[in-house]
């Protein structure tokens, strides 16, 4: 009788063993391709980015479309663990009527958080930086 007691505890601690080891696993590979949610549960509600580039002192505000398409891009990245020989020149801002909200490190299509480095494949940040934010800088530098 005794020797069957321990047979099931010792049924039961592997099954739960077993049950940890795949939660585990499955979280690990979850997050190799985290979506930055804290970020885009932040920006949803901003009405405005400012961004500001280091190294021109450039800046460029944007709202409205532009922004919402910037912040759809943003929340659909993915997490991006390579690192890159770049300077993350431009800083952005992002506001609530005048509340700051957030602010990321942009480069080319790849952004960092706090936390993390994510990259964007929609092309919008691409297209913000080569369009927009690189034209700022030019403006600013012909002054």
């Amino acid at each position: 009788m005794r020797k069957n007691v321990f047979d099931k505890l010792r049924y039961g601690r592997m099954h739960l063993m077993k049950l940890l080891l795949g939660l585990w696993v499955a979280l690990w590979i979850c997050g190799c391709s985290q979506q930055p949610t804290k970020l885009a549960n932040q920006i949803a509600s901003a009405d405005r980015l400012v961004a500001t580039n280091s190294g021109t002192g450039a800046v460029l505000s944007v709202s409205g479309e532009e922004l919402k398409k910037i912040v759809h891009a943003l929340g659909s990245a993915k997490r991006d663990r390579h690192s890159y020989a770049a300077i993350f020149d431009w800083h952005i801002q992002f506001y609530s009527r005048t509340n700051f909200v957030t602010a990321i490190r942009l480069q080319d299509r790849v952004f960092r958080t706090d936390s993390a480095q994510y990259s964007d494949e929609t092309g919008v940040l691409k297209a913000f930086y080569e369009g927009p934010l690189r034209d700022a800088s030019a403006r600013r530098l012909s002054q």
